[in-house]
Formats: C-alpha cells, sequence, structure tokens
C-alpha cells in the first residue's frame, strides 16, 4: 500500500499556530484570575449602603437611627429609636455582634434619658434630646473592655451617616499606636481617638470637601486626609506640631 507523502509545509504551519494558540490560553487564564482577584478585593465593601436607613418623618424628632463609633477596643454601633416600630441596637466590637434590646418604652418629640439597652452581661443608656440633638450613651458596661467611648450621630433621610474604623501611628520617639474612628455625614466628621495603652481618648471633629479631609483634635492638635472610595487616610500633629504621625481606616457600616 502506498502511503500519502509527508507534508513538511503543514508541520511548519501548524508549529508556530500551536505556539500562538497556548499563549492566548494562558493570557485568558491569567485575566481570568487577575478579574477574580479584583473582584474578591472589592465584595467587602459591596455590602455597604449608599442610602440612608433613616425615614424622613422623624428627621427633626427623637425617633429614627442613630449611628456610631467606639474605642476602647474599636466597633460600630447602631441604635434605632422606633424607625420601624421597635426598639433596637447592634454593637459591632473587635467584628463580633451584639445585638440589644430593652424593655422600656419612649414617646416621640420627649427626651430620652437613660433608655437601658442589654445584651446578656453587656448594657449601656441611649440619651437624646426631642429632636434627636446631641445623642449620648452613658453607663456603658461592656465585659472585658473597661474604658468603651461611643460617639454617635443622627441619620437623617437626606444624608447617610458612614462609619470608618482605622488606626494611628505616632512618629514620635515612644512611636505610640492607637484607634482613629471617625463618622461622616454629608460634610461633617466626628470620631473619638484612643491610645492602645488605654490611657486617653480624645473627640475628633472636622468637615470635608471635595473628598479632603480636615479636623481638630479636642485638646490640641489637628488632622488632614482624603477620602478614596470606602478608605480614608492621611496625617496627624499635635499643637505645637512637635509630634506628628499617620492615620488610615476603612468604612465598615
Amino acid at each position: 500500500m502506498n502511503s500519502a507523502p509527508f507534508n513538511l509545509n503543514l508541520i511548519l504551519i501548524f508549529k508556530p499556530l500551536t505556539k500562538i494558540i497556548m499563549k492566548t490560553l494562558i493570557m485568558l487564564a491569567l485575566t481570568g484570575l487577575l478579574f477574580l482577584s479584583c473582584s474578591n478585593d472589592n465584595s467587602s465593601s459591596s455590602d455597604l449602603s449608599e442610602t440612608p436607613l433613616a425615614k424622613a418623618k422623624f428627621d427633626n424628632t427623637n425617633f429614627g437611627i442613630y449611628k456610631g463609633v467606639l474605642v476602647g477596643s474599636t466597633g460600630v454601633v447602631m441604635v434605632n429609636i422606633k424607625n420601624n416600630n421597635i426598639l433596637s441596637a447592634t454593637l459591632i466590637i473587635d467584628g463580633t455582634t451584639y445585638n440589644f434590646t430593652t424593655v422600656e418604652d419612649v414617646i416621640e418629640n420627649n427626651d430620652i434619658v437613660g433608655l437601658t439597652f442589654t445584651s446578656g452581661n453587656m448594657s449601656f443608656n441611649f440619651n437624646v434630646s426631642t429632636n434627636g440633638v446631641n445623642p449620648y450613651t452613658n453607663a456603658i458596661v461592656i465585659p472585658g473592655h473597661p474604658n468603651v467611648y461611643i460617639s454617635l450621630i443622627k441619620e437623617k433621610s437626606t444624608s447617610i451617616v458612614k462609619c470608618y474604623q482605622g488606626t494611628y501611628l505616632d512618629n514620635g520617639a515612644n512611636g505610640s499606636t492607637g484607634v482613629f474612628n471617625l463618622l461622616i455625614s454629608g460634610n461633617n466628621i466626628y470620631g473619638l481617638a484612643a491610645s492602645n495603652s488605654g490611657n486617653s481618648t480624645v473627640p475628633l471633629s472636622g468637615t470635608v470637601s471635595n473628598k479632603i479631609i480636615t479636623g481638630i483634635i479636642y485638646g490640641g492638635g489637628s488632622f488632614s486626609g482624603r477620602i478614596n472610595k470606602n478608605n480614608i487616610s492621611g496625617t496627624f500633629k499635635n499643637a505645637d506640631s512637635s509630634e506628628t504621625g499617620t492615620w488610615s481606616g476603612q468604612r465598615t457600616l
């Protein structure tokens, strides 16, 4: 039997084509991995709402949604004063969620004084004026966290409150570190900074314009920075500029 002649030209054509196909498949695979990696990086921020929970009818009353940050560890807080006809609170401390309830009741358009929320052996009191101004907590009992402080503000239906948890690093000789947590509502900034040594907690306040942050540290000092999507970062200095440092954080509520 006569076999077909061996065609060397076909071999010469298919060899480079095979290399091109293999390179293309490798590039597609790498592109797919990169896409998956980027998707995973953004997964934590996809759950963060850009819409206020607060209802318009409660914007100028004591009812509604209050959000906050805490130090003495680190965490975020949300208090629901009959925004949907229930009284509840949620604290997320060091990544663990605790749900609080109360057996007491409140009346719309009246001051709230000492409304006690409990969760197991944890508790705190919530207070706010009749129109929702100056909310604060006291009598905070969180076992294992003896120096807890909470900063709260009321969310409006027109302006979501965003909560950021972060840290700071002092560039001074002692190189101290601590928690640097901020609340941003519209152009206003509130927050708390606390040293990891537990001997210092200070309030923070400031403004944001075109994603640029400027603020003051109560007791002396200032901080500045910028917002980049769900991340914030910047620098700080004390009153006489002898000590400076950096801070950064990420939105978690």
